[in-house]
């Protein structure tokens, strides 16, 4: 959605012109669309998220820290991407394995993070107001008070 209007036509008349390919309004409600998908390919978005909240397989181009779960196939090479679509289409994880290794990757993604924000890049695309300094401020007060607590829990070395 951030990016609405800032691809070209002629790059979307290239993109809908590729086979088996459909353009999708930005409108459109996108965990309706991975609820009713094999799986989801993402550079780096909440989309890859989102395919590991609803359980769906996911092959990523970018780095991020959804790229570590073990259901994540990564793209090192572009040699590699049919191979890697093949195998997130026909993941062979068992339904309650799956749902196991979901659960401990949501666990460890959700009990290190920290409160705020790295959205503060809007209002240079004229979507919102410029948040950067109080998303920066709450971010650093809570990583502050988070290390204050890990220091003042650890024993003393002498």
């Amino acid at each position: 959605m951030y990016t609405y209007g800032g691809t070209r036509l002629s790059e979307m008349k290239a993109i809908r012109a590729l086979p088996n390919t459909k353009l999708i309004p930005p409108g459109e409600n996108s965990h309706e669309l991975i609820r009713c998908s094999r799986g989801v390919v993402t550079i780096n978005s909440t989309a890859g998220f989102e395919a590991i909240l609803l359980n769906k397989p996911l092959l990523t181009f970018g780095r991020s820290f959804y790229s570590l779960y073990r259901r994540a196939y990564r793209v090192e090479r572009i040699d590699e991407l049919p191979r890697l679509v093949q195998q997130m289409v026909n993941d062979p994880s068992e339904e309650a394995e799956a749902d196991q290794e979901r659960l401990r990757f949501l666990w460890a993604a959700f009990s290190t993070v920290w409160p705020g924000s790295a959205l503060s890049y809007k209002s240079y695309m004229g979507l919102d107001e410029d948040t950067g300094r109080d998303v920066t401020q709450t971010l650093a007060n809570s990583m502050h008070q988070k290390w204050v607590q890990m220091w003042s829990a650890s024993p003393v070395i002498s």
